[in-house]
């Protein structure tokens, strides 16, 4: 009987040992289910085995896609002076969602930004009014100045185009006399409405020029007519001819 209990326990014991080297999913190599050996410590820098990648394999199988571009470092010697300005406006005319004047609507930012300047100035924030009042007269001043220098480009245009018409210049008392004040005199109203706008001199004459493209239509009959007519004696009765520049 002893020696029968004995037999019984050394079985049951070898069959417990034989249950917790299953359960712990180990094998004589030394590695778990995961496939990881078990020497190896996972820790600070130390990531599991399996999610680390596989010597020859990518680790990114589809690859990069084509026609990207590597993301350009902000730094001042990477824009152009063009393109840092040209980020400044277009950022400016992205449009935000505001509450005016008790309903929602969407501005650019930076008429935003005037917006609040405005109010800040009205609210008696000196330095948003000092900002704003000498914005305005650089603006002013800027505008002004390239108001004249189109005004004179325009005219220096029209100029040259009316030299090439009248190389020969027409002689007194003749109808190439007329011709040729008609292009100075369309030439100016032209230019002043370039600078202040269709209404501020409306067109009153027919065929007077209204844009660059009529000029070169306008140009090429005026030649043809003063090659035609403009030898013939002419008198003008009536008002100056100077005076349609001020109808």
């Amino acid at each position: 009987m002893d020696n029968k209990e004995e037999d019984n326990t050394e079985d049951g014991s070898s069959g417990e040992g034989n249950t917790e080297d299953n359960n712990t999913g180990e094998d004589s190599t030394g590695e778990d289910s995961t496939g990881e050996d078990n020497t190896y410590e996972v820790g600070y820098k130390k990531p599991p085995l399996h999610t680390q990648f596989q010597s020859g394999q990518s680790g990114n199988p589809s690859g990069r896609p084509k026609g990207s571009r590597n993301k350009r470092p902000f730094a001042p010697g990477s824009f152009s002076i063009f393109e840092f300005q040209k980020l400044f406006v277009d950022l400016g005319h992205e449009e935000i969602d505001i509450l005016k004047n008790g309903e929602n609507q969407s501005i650019p930012k930076i008429e935003a930004m005037i917006l609040q300047l405005y109010n800040k100035a009205l609210k008696g924030h000196l330095g948003s009014a000092n900002l704003l009042l000498n914005y305005t007269k650089n603006s002013m001043q800027s505008l002004h100045a390239a108001s004249q220098d189109l005004y004179r480009l325009t005219l220096d245009m029209r100029e040259k185009e009316r030299k090439q018409i009248f190389a020969t210049p027409p002689t007194p008392n003749t109808y190439g006399v007329v011709l040729e004040k008609k292009h100075f005199i369309y030439s100016v109203r032209f230019a002043h409405r370039e600078v202040f706008g269709e209404d501020s001199m409306p067109i009153l004459f027919d065929f007077e020029p209204e844009c660059e493209s009529d000029w070169n239509i306008f140009n090429y009959e005026m030649k043809k007519e003063y090659k035609l007519k403009g030898h013939r004696e002419y008198f003008y009765e009536g008002p100056e001819m100077s005076s349609m520049l001020f109808i």
